[in-house]
């Protein structure tokens, strides 16, 4: 299995989560804003193959507002020869938001929500290459 990263991007920070070996590790956000020169690192460092960028979709599918503004952006950002994969991450912060009441983490949730979706954006892209 090829290394891959996958990232949920905000408005204001991001979120990375690494898979690696098989072995997925959810990384410390960032500020969108350096997303860039962050993904040229992790691409160069960890020999990564594609970069799964989730994607808001509506109920139906459809691109929305926030959905075209990720893609705009991704569009503009150089990757350096990794593969660009778009998918569906509808609910995912809500589902990270659920996982950390749950878990009972006193860590303030903002620090780690965005991390958790994107590792939850890995867990899902895992599974539907599986079942394909």
């Amino acid at each position: 299995m090829s290394n891959l990263l996958s990232v949920d991007i905000g408005k204001k920070r991001t979120g990375l989560c690494l898979c690696l070996d098989g072995i997925i590790l959810p990384q410390k956000p960032i500020k969108t804003n350096e997303l860039e020169k962050v993904l040229k690192k992790y691409i160069l460092d960890y020999d990564i193959k594609k970069i799964i960028f989730g994607v808001p979709l509506d109920k139906d599918g459809k691109d929305n507002e926030m959905s075209l503004w990720i893609k705009d952006l991704v569009g503009k950002i150089e990757t350096f020869g990794a593969d660009r994969i778009f998918f569906n991450e509808r609910l995912t912060t809500k589902e990270s938001e659920r996982l950390i009441k749950d878990s009972g983490l006193k860590e303030k949730k903002e620090k780690i929500v965005d991390s958790i979706s994107a590792m939850i954006i890995m867990k899902e892209y895992l599974n539907f290459e599986r079942e394909r």
